[in-house]
Order: C-alpha cells, then sequence, then structure tokens
C-alpha cells in the first residue's frame, strides 16, 4: 500500500499537478506516509504561508513573479489561496524566497551592547550641549573625542574567509538564521556582502541590498550623500543573485566598478556584529583573490573556513599568513578575535575529528611560529584590580596554546559539531569585545575630562594675561607677525630635511630586504630549516615551502618595523627642537600660548592617506600626556581602521603591518602556484626539497616585491610626512593670525566675555559624566 502511495505522489510531481491541497492535509496522516513524499514539517508550513516566505526574502510580487516567470496577479492568487498552486512552482516558490535548512539562532546576549550604547547615547548627548567654545584647539578636541566614542560604539566587523568552495555564504546563513546569502559549491560570491541588521538600515534607504563602487569607505554608510554618490544600485535580495554571484546575468555590468555590497538583514546575531561575506581565494580567472585580500582592511575579527577533507592544507596556512597581519590584536586576548573552521565536518566520523583539528592546528602553528611570535612575544596584558596594576607578559608557550585553541568544527547538518564554535564566537561577540568596548570607553572619557579641564584653565589664564598684560602680548604678537616669513621657511627646511632622511631609510631598507632575501632563501639555509622543523617527508613537502616564505616576510617586516621605530625616534626629536625654535620668538612668559607643533602634526596625519612609518611614530606619540593620549590614540586606531579590539597604544603598534595582508598573500599565492617538486625518493630529499623552493621563489619573483613593498612603504611614510608638514605650517601661520586677532582687535568687553566663556567651558568639563568609569 505505502508503495504505490508513493508512486501516485511521484506521478503527480512528475506530471506538475495540484498536490498542495493533498500535501497540506498530509501532516494529518501516519508519519510513514508522509515520509513517502519527502515533504517535511518545515517545508509544508511554508506553503501554507507563501506570502510570509515573499516577504521574509524581501522579495516584492513583481519581483518574485519575475523570477517565477509568470504575472503578478498570479502571484497574488496563490499567496491568496495556496492550494491552488502546482506542486513544481511552489518548490521553485520556496527555493527563490530561501530554504531555512535546520536553522537556529546563537543565543546572543545583547545587555552588555546595550549598556554600552546606552552609556555612549549619554555622553554624545552631553557633548552636543556643549557651551559654545571659540578656542580652536579645544573645540577640535572635543570632536575628536566624539569620534572617538562613536568609533567605540560601533559593532566588530567579522569577516570570513577561505576558498571559494570551503562554504562560507553557508556558514554565515545558518548563523544569520535563514538563507539571505547565495549558497552553491561553485565559486558564487565575486564581490564583498557586508550584512547588518535591518535595524540599522537608514531611514531614506528603502532597499535591502545596495552595492556600491571600489571607493566607497563602510564607515560612512549612514552619510546620505555620500552613499548616493558611490551608489551602483539598489535592490532586493534577489539582487543578490544576479549581481554578486559569477553565474548573475547582469553580474558582468557592473563588477569593474563594484566594491562592496551592503546587505540588510533581520537577524539576532546582527544586533551585536557586522558580518563580511568575501569572495573565496583560488578562483582562477577572476578577481576574487585580490577583492577579498583587500577587504581584510576593514574587519575586527576573523572567521577562517576550511572544509575538514584537507582542513588547513598548504594553500589554507598561506592565506591565514597573510590575513592574520591585518586583524587587530585584543588587548590581553591576542587570539580571541580569530576563529579557524573546519566546515562540512559531518563527512567524516566523529570519532576521527578531533585528530584532524589537533594535526591541523600543530601544522599551522608550526609554519606560522615566526610570525606569531614576533608580533605576540611580550605583548602586555594590563589589568586593574583594587587599584592596583599588574602586568603580564605572553611567551612563546601561551602564544602556542591560545592559537590552537582557536580551531573548530562546524556542520549544517549535524549542528551538534557546531556548538562549540558557536558558542565560543557568542562569547567573543557578547562579552569580550563589550568589555574591551568598556575599557576604552572608561579610559578615553577620563583622560578626556583631565585633559579639557587642563586646557580650559590654560585658556583662562592665557585670557587673563591678555586682559592684564596687554602691551606685552601686543609685543609677541608682533613680534609672531613679523618672524612669521622666517617660521615658514623653517617649515619648508624641515620638510626637506624630513624627506631626505626617508629617503635614505628606502635606500637602506632595500639594501636590508635584499640581504635578507639572500640569507634566507640560500639552499643551505632552506635545507637547515627543512631538516630542523620536519622528520616527516610528506610533511615537508606540504609546509616547508610557506614555512621559508613566511619567515622571509616577516623577517622583512620586523626589519622594516626596526627602521620605522629609529625613525619615529629622529622625527620626534626634529619636532621637539622645531618646537623650541617656533616658541623662541614668544618670549618666556608666553606660559600656555606655546605652539604644541607635535599635537599639531599629528592632527596633520588624519586625512592624509596611508601613513607608512608615521604610523608607528603615531602610536609611540600617542601614549605622551601632554598630547592628550586618548586622542591621538582615537585618531591613529581611526586612520587604521582599527576598532576598539584594540587598546592603548602599544596595542596599536602591534596592529600596524609594515607590509600589510594583500602583498603578504599575493605573494604565498604566486610561490605556491610555482612550486613543485618531482620527487623525494632516497637520501638528501631535504636537500632537494630546498633546491625547490628556493626555485620556486626565485620564479615567483619574490625579491623584487618584497622590495617594491618596502619602497612602497617608504614613499607612503613621505607622502604623509610632507603632507602633515605642510598642514602644520598653515596651522601654525592660523595660530599668528589667531594671536594678532586677540591682541589687537578684541576689546576688553569682548575679552571679559571670552574669560567667562572660558570659566563656562570649564566648569562643563568638570561636570563631564564618566559612565562606568570610576569618578
Amino acid at each position: 500500500m505505502l508503495f504505490l502511495f508513493v508512486l501516485v505522489i511521484n506521478m503527480l510531481k512528475t506530471h506538475n499537478e495540484c498536490l498542495l491541497p493533498f500535501l497540506i492535509h498530509l501532516d494529518s496522516l501516519q508519519p510513514s506516509l508522509q515520509a513517502g513524499t519527502g515533504a517535511t514539517n518545515m517545508e509544508l508550513d511554508k506553503l501554507r504561508n507563501l506570502k510570509g516566505l515573499r516577504e521574509e526574502a524581501g522579495l516584492s510580487q513583481t519581483e518574485l513573479a519575475n523570477q517565477l516567470g509568470i504575472q503578478q496577479a498570479q502571484v497574488s492568487r496563490y499567496e491568496s489561496n495556496p492550494e491552488s498552486i502546482s506542486f513544481n512552482l511552489a518548490i521553485k516558490w520556496i527555493e527563490i524566497c530561501g530554504k531555512v535548512s535546520n536553522s537556529h539562532h546563537l543565543n546572543i546576549n545583547t545587555i552588555p551592547r546595550e549598556g554600552l550604547l546606552q552609556e555612549l547615547h549619554l555622553s554624545l548627548g552631553f557633548i552636543d550641549g556643549a557651551p559654545r567654545i571659540s578656542h580652536p584647539d579645544i573645540s577640535a578636541s572635543l570632536g575628536l573625542l566624539r569620534e572617538a566614542l562613536v568609533r567605540l560604539g560601533r559593532k566588530p566587523i567579522i569577516g570570513v574567509y577561505g576558498a571559494f568552495d570551503a562554504g562560507k555564504s553557508t556558514l554565515l546563513n545558518s548563523l544569520l538564521g535563514k538563507d539571505t546569502l547565495t549558497t552553491s559549491y561553485q565559486p558564487t560570491t565575486s564581490l564583498a556582502c557586508l550584512i547588518r541588521s535591518i535595524k540599522d538600515k537608514p531611514n531614506w534607504q528603502s532597499e535591502n541590498v545596495w552595492v556600491m563602487d571600489k571607493n566607497f569607505d563602510p564607515s560612512r554608510s549612514t552619510n546620505e550623500a555620500y552613499c548616493r554618490a558611490h551608489l551602483l544600485l539598489a535592490g532586493s535580495y534577489g539582487s543578490l543573485k544576479d549581481y554578486t554571484t559569477h553565474d548573475g546575468s547582469e553580474a558582468s555590468k557592473i563588477s569593474e566598478n563594484a566594491g562592496i555590497v551592503l546587505v540588510y538583514v533581520d537577524s539576532p546575531i546582527l544586533d551585536v556584529a557586522d558580518f563580511l561575506d568575501t569572495p573565496g581565494f583560488g578562483n582562477s580567472g577572476s578577481d576574487d583573490d585580490a577583492n577579498a585580500k583587500n577587504s581584510i582592511r576593514i574587519v575586527d575579527a576573523m572567521i577562517y573556513i576550511s572544509t575538514v577533507d584537507g582542513f588547513m592544507k598548504n594553500e589554507d596556512v598561506a592565506n591565514i599568513s597573510g590575513l592574520l597581519k591585518e586583524v587587530p590584536p585584543v588587548e590581553g586576548q591576542p587570539f580571541s578575535n580569530l576563529f579557524i573552521v573546519a566546515t562540512k565536518s559531518h563527512t567524516v566520523p566523529k570519532n576521527e575529528l578531533n585528530s584532524i583539528i589537533q594535526k591541523a592546528s600543530a601544522r599551522t602553528y608550526k609554519t606560522l611560529r615566526s610570525a606569531l611570535d614576533n608580533r605576540y612575544i611580550g605583548y602586555e596584558k594590563s589589568s586593574d584590580s583594587n587599584g592596583e596594576t599588574s602586568v603580564n607578559r605572553i611567551t612563546s608557550m601561551d602564544i602556542e596554546d591560545q592559537f590552537r585553541a582557536r580551531f573548530f568544527t562546524f556542520s549544517v547538518e549535524d549542528v551538534s559539531l557546531s556548538v562549540n564554535f558557536e558558542n565560543t564566537l557568542s562569547d567573543f561577540l557578547c562579552d569580550t569585545q563589550p568589555d574591551c568596548s568598556k575599557t576604552q570607553y572608561e579610559a578615553t572619557l577620563k583622560a578626556a575630562k583631565e585633559t579639557l579641564t587642563g586646557d580650559s584653565l590654560k585658556w583662562i589664564s592665557a585670557l587673563e594675561r591678555t586682559r592684564d598684560d596687554i602691551e606685552n602680548v601686543r609685543a609677541e604678537a608682533a613680534r609672531m607677525k613679523a618672524d612669521l616669513p622666517t617660521r615658514l621657511q623653517s617649515f619648508r627646511d624641515k620638510e626637506t630635511k624630513g624627506s631626505g632622511l626617508i629617503d635614505s631609510y628606502k635606500a637602506t631598507g632595500r639594501i636590508k630586504v635584499q640581504e635578507i632575501y639572500s640569507t634566507v632563501t640560500a639552499v643551505d639555509a632552506i635545507e637547515k630549516l627543512i631538516e630542523r622543523s620536519f622528520n616527516d617527508k610528506k610533511e615537508a613537502q606540504k609546509l616547508a615551502v610557506t614555512m621559508v616564505q613566511s619567515e622571509l616576510v616577516e623577517r622583512v617586516e620586523v626589519s622594516i618595523k626596526k627602521c620605522s621605530r629609529d625613525f619615529s625616534q629622529q622625527v620626534d626629536e626634529m619636532l621637539k627642537d622645531f618646537a623650541y625654535e617656533l616658541n623662541l620668538s614668544l618670549g618666556v612668559d608666553s606660559g600656555s600660548r606655546l605652539f604644541n607643533i607635535q599635537a599639531a602634526f599629528a592632527g596633520a596625519l588624519g586625512g592624509v592617506g596611508a601613513l607608512g612609518a608615521l604610523a608607528a611614530w603615531s602610536a609611540i606619540a600617542a601614549a605622551g600626556s601632554n598630547l592628550g593620549g586618548y586622542i591621538l590614540v582615537a585618531q591613529v586606531a581611526g586612520w587604521l581602521g582599527i576598532s576598539s579590539l584594540v587598546g592603548g597604544s602599544g596595542t596599536v603598534m602591534a596592529a600596524v603591518s609594515a607590509l600589510g595582508g594583500p602583498i603578504t598573500i599575493a605573494i604565498a599565492g604566486a610561490v605556491l602556484a610555482g612550486f613543485a617538486v618531482a620527487s623525494l625518493f632516497g637520501p638528501s630529499w631535504q636537500r632537494r626539497l630546498a633546491k625547490a623552493i628556493e626555485k620556486a621563489l626565485r620564479n615567483a619573483n619574490v625579491e623584487s616585491r618584497l622590495v617594491q613593498g618596502s619602497d612602497d612603504y617608504w614613499d607612503q611614510t613621505k607622502t604623509a610626512f610632507c603632507a602633515a608638514m605642510q598642514k602644520t605650517a598653515k596651522n601654525y601661520e592660523e595660530k599668528v593670525k589667531e594671536r594678532e586677532k586677540e591682541a589687537f582687535s578684541t576689546s576688553p568687553e569682548q575679552i571679559k566675555n571670552l574669560i567667562d566663556q572660558a570659566k563656562e567651558s570649564l566648569g562643563f568639563f568638570k561636570s563631564m559624566p564618566l559612565g562606568w568609569a570610576k569618578t
């Protein structure tokens, strides 16, 4: 009887007869009969609510009709009477709107983030209610404080990376609890998709999908004029298939100019984070690798996925080595924002999974040990407990343990294999990240209150001196004006001197890169590295080339960073000497009216683009309390695209990557593409393997790539230095004009009003609430 029943069902399916009335009532029949149709309870529920399916997918009736190949009126009729739709059309309806497989939501605790947002709302309300402050520096500092707090309050961006067929979109759809993103075992995602909560969609944006051009800055996604200027296409979720996948019929029309896609989705996990679905690595004949590499610059945490079959193969390890350079460290917990996930874990026996994870984590750490140790050893965690500060240094053993703990299993088909990953991700999003934001929020507010209160006191003092000693103040202003041409020439001289210094570092950098390349890639050196690191011939053949490449890039990186620190000290000394020279003309009684060239130069760096070695100077200078360290750390972090995961200036410095992730990944890809070794049988296999690696490095032009990377770094430094020095000179010129105006054009009554204003400013900053911070 069951056989005949199933046969009838299959015949009806084949002939596209109307099965819906039968299927809708099927759940009242015996479960065994229901199973024979292949229809699950979830599918039956969907068939009963065709309108709900469409609305959840964000499609209009017309859009769905176009994809189904029918009229809009037919869609309306089927939604009103689901029993009238044919089986095949219903299945297509479900497929278009998105099939939810094993849908479940993470346990997301939004309370910590809600607390942060409440504090942020109160603080921004306080700042926006500030009295009129005509002092340009104090006003600018207050604006920078606002920017810093907004940055601390934003959600972290979690980037998802991996090979094109590893299952990134499938994993994301599982986390989101819905099939919004196109999934396939083909290289579908061709553009990076930044997925945000529907609650964050601006009121002026009606569509759920916006495709933006390559020059779009995601941090400005709430600026309507900016967004519309960079918009290429606005549409529904259906647009993702047409415009962001390789098989999309319209993709070629915009692919050349498209940079990132903004996608707004209703999902609980998006209340605490944004996600970036990236193009897959390894899709030959496309720009996916370049798009994936460049997108890493905006992420705060990374999920790297690799299929359990061949988990973390050589190409994956090479990709990770570059990506890690761009992911900011978390203060005190450097790997808590890293997740390396074995997808499709249900395809191997469960009793083999632990061995797969352990071997892959050991293999990856072994290959990247030099890079990981150089970045994190000596990295300090400070904790304030009962008024006492303790400092813990991270050791090599700590690094290995913490790094290897970031490997996980995942499966949509067997959700039990995803529990550890999802719980750890939830802990990071709901505890670790909000705690980092809270710590930085407290430090920022406390330092801001101290700095702005002090600046207001200095302002009052300067105004009172102008009131009480106007003749000397006017003499100083006149002296500054007369001396201005000489001082502006001094700025040009310092710019020339700094440019020459940078040129010398560039030349030295080229020599050092060449020396490092010659040392590391010598066949004898590679052979010794293989003998020291590998006993197993097969393992060496798989990993040695990536280990050598990683060692080479890391040594160059360390060398450039050392030069950057040396350069930073020279720049700092140059600025201090110049500050003395500039302020000498002001007279010994100038007090608080001295021109702070270091602060002015640091402020001038904002907006000049890539900073090169000046990022290192900024991180070091940020520690100086006389610069208002809280402001400068916020500025530097903003320039580098670093989130609130990064703590003080030391962590900012750790986040600075000289060569950068994209060039590192490009070098690794070129080396692996040209690497081949015919046979390792017999004695001296280490020597033969070493020769093959040296040849691959030579054929991939790695030396010239590294030299070019070093040159670009110092060229960026020179461009930033010259632009900042010119802006600082302009700032100084404006200060001289302000001093002249105040001394000669400000009446006693105006001075009195300014003093009243400065005192109101002082009272305002003294009353600044510290929120979480101790008062």
